[in-house]
């Protein structure tokens, strides 16, 4: 369990923990992108409750202690290797190649399975 707060709602003001950004549903994870600028990836999220329905950001870099892979010194964005993937939001494909930003890809497809998962016990949970 990781219950550290990182991350508060700027409209709703509610507390995520890297749990709750990993498990709870209502937080939808919209996509990953690498910002040129800061030299950075961040996570897309959205915060999908009636009262609430705000996007924003999380660093990737916060769920470094929990990839297990290899992660790279290196980026490869804007190199010959780069398969642009992480410069299309819309893009949740692993990518291929020794990159900083490869295991943080990789990362985000256990979430979005976590987030299946999720859904299911909820619909489960619905139904008996």
């Amino acid at each position: 369990m990781d219950n550290k707060i990182v991350k508060t709602c700027d409209l709703c003001k509610r507390n995520f923990t890297i749990d709750d950004l990993i498990y709870n549903p209502d937080l939808k994870i919209i996509g990953m992108t690498f910002i040129e600028k800061l030299e950075k990836a961040y996570y897309f999220f959205h915060h999908d409750i009636p009262d609430c329905e705000t996007s924003f950001i999380i660093d990737a870099e916060v769920f470094k202690h929990l990839i297990k892979d290899y992660i790279p010194v290196v980026s490869q964005h804007k190199t010959e290797l780069c398969e642009k993937r992480c410069t299309n939001i819309e893009d949740l494909s692993i990518c291929n190649i020794n990159c900083r930003q490869a295991p943080f890809r990789k990362f985000l497809q256990f979430v979005l399975s976590q987030k299946d998962l999720a859904k299911e016990a909820t619909k489960t949970k619905t139904r008996v």
